[in-house]
């Protein structure tokens, strides 16, 4: 019988960095919440608050002017029973379907149609970018409207204000602006 030359186990190592390194991620990670908390609560508030008074409201019957009145489930029964809602809920479900596999369809036909090489599809491409491009262009032309002296309505209110020419109000304001 031979035997088996095997290495012994390896031993588990332990975590990397001396101790105080370790103690700075764990603070890091605290600080990282700390500083993202506000914002989440922000957050919360923004979305949480319009949507319990919604169901609130749901929940009453409410005059502009008057104060609102708690009547339960009263609403919802009343639409479960309205043959129009029945109808305008229908319609919308038809519609959203409808624009949704419309919109799935020309997309994929469009993919399709641009992944193959044929003249003039680095064009279509370009066409098919210009309603994400056209707006930042059109931004930032209005900002240097707004920021040329000559041009815009703040910079001839300035002058007019000074009684002299003026330099550039953005200048004065922001003294790191190029």
């Amino acid at each position: 019988m031979s035997k088996v030359l095997t290495r012994p186990a390896a031993t588990v190592p332990r975590a990397a960095g001396p101790a105080w390194f370790r103690i700075n991620r764990v603070q890091e990670r605290v600080l990282g919440y700390a500083l993202i908390t506000p914002v989440a609560l922000l957050i919360v508030a923004l979305i949480a608050y319009p949507f319990l008074n919604a169901i609130w409201l749901s929940l009453t019957e409410k005059m502009v002017g008057y104060p609102a009145h708690f009547v339960g489930l009263k609403n919802y029964a009343a639409l479960y029973e309205s043959p129009r809602f029945r109808i305008v809920a229908w319609n919308s479900v038809v519609y959203t379907v409808g624009s949704i596999c419309t919109k799935l369809v020309i997309g994929m036909v469009m993919a399709v149609a641009l992944q193959k090489a044929v003249r003039g599809n680095q064009l279509l491409r370009g066409f098919l970018l210009l309603p994400w491009v056209i707006p930042t262009v059109v931004i930032a032309l209005t900002w240097r409207w707004i920021s040329t002296a000559a041009s815009s309505t703040s910079g001839s209110t300035t002058s007019a204000s000074s009684g002299r020419a003026s330099t550039g109000w953005a200048i004065r304001i922001w003294p790191c602006s190029p």
